[in-house]
């Protein structure tokens, strides 16, 4: 996808869609790579988009790798440096819509102030990073993400940035399980900043701070809940990407792509309404590993845990 281009297109390298409009959902692609506008707008990416089942939604602006039947390459037309815009400001819905085993990578994601910026109900399989998160009222919101095998349960979030905006964001993440089903969940080198309704920081739900309109004074960087004999295996930050703690870089665990089994740095949650909160009721239960993040100045806490019932 070229908004550079006039618009139509068959959405081949050498004759690319000219807007999101353009592809509507087309099932004949596993890989949809952006190019971002000339005046650095979202220009023509900015009606929101929905994806399915097994594609990637990848931008020029970093590098990716695909496998094929000859090995692992890097994608051509790599611009590097600039990241597309694209947002749903005159599509009124979630800026990208998730299917299942899903990768978005390389993007602003802008919810034009008032709609979230990824969003997924009854998904499994999800890849989200190297994005820059802004304008949004939830930056990830995922309800009942779960699998029921090791191949289709693991999400990813690495190396985002969820910045909002006091007053009109809620959540930088927000994941709530209720539905049965396992997720195991890696969060790591990601930056939360400025997730809160509470504008003032006085800790008291004003007029017009309440932006989800559930009279409760929300915001957080992330929010994990399980419900209904939902698992979540989660870990926030970690010290390597041997997820199995064998000493082997094994299918799933190289999450920056660089073939190396590496140790890698938490994430930061500062300046939210609270840092991380985990929430469990009603036989859900949260298994979690929380090492190496900085959590500071939180305007409530910054960790808080909901557990009635776990």
């Amino acid at each position: 996808i070229d908004p550079n281009k006039p618009d139509g297109g068959t959405g081949s390298f050498e004759d690319p869609y000219g807007s999101f409009v353009d592809f509507t959902n087309d099932p004949d692609f596993d890989i949809v790579l952006v190019n971002p506008h000339a005046s650095g707008t979202d220009t023509d990416l900015n009606t929101g988009i929905g994806l399915l089942d097994n594609q990637r939604l990848l931008s020029t602006g970093v590098a990716h790798d695909f496998t094929s039947t000859r090995g692992t390459f890097t994608l051509p037309a790599a611009v590097g440096g600039v990241l597309p815009v694209i947002s749903n400001s005159v599509g009124g819905s979630p800026v990208v819509t998730l299917a299942d085993n899903n990768e978005v990578s390389g993007f602003v994601i802008d919810g034009s102030g008032t709609d979230d910026g990824i969003t997924g109900t009854g998904i499994v399989g999800f890849n989200i990073n190297r994005n820059e998160f802004r304008d949004y009222r939830n930056g990830l919101l995922l309800t009942n993400a779960t699998g029921t095998s090791a191949a289709d349960r693991l999400g990813i979030v690495v190396d985002n940035l969820f910045t909002g905006t006091p007053g009109a964001s809620v959540h930088g993440v927000e994941i709530d399980n209720s539905a049965g089903g396992t997720l195991d969940l890696l969060v790591r080198n990601n930056d939360f900043t400025d997730n809160r309704e509470d504008v003032n920081r006085n800790n008291v739900l004003d007029a017009g701070e309440d932006a989800n309109l559930n009279g409760v004074l929300d915001g957080a960087g992330l929010v994990l809940t399980a419900e209904g004999g939902s698992i979540i295996n989660t870990i926030i930050g970690t010290p390597s990407e041997d997820l199995n703690l064998n000493g082997v870089l094994d299918a799933g665990e190289d999450v920056d792509g660089d073939g190396i089994l590496d140790d890698i740095i938490g994430n930061t949650f500062s300046e939210n309404g609270d840092g991380l909160v985990f929430n469990t009721d009603t036989g859900g239960v949260i298994n979690g590993s929380l090492n190496g993040n900085t959590i500071d100045n939180n305007a409530r806490n910054g960790v808080a845990m909901n557990l009635a019932g776990a």
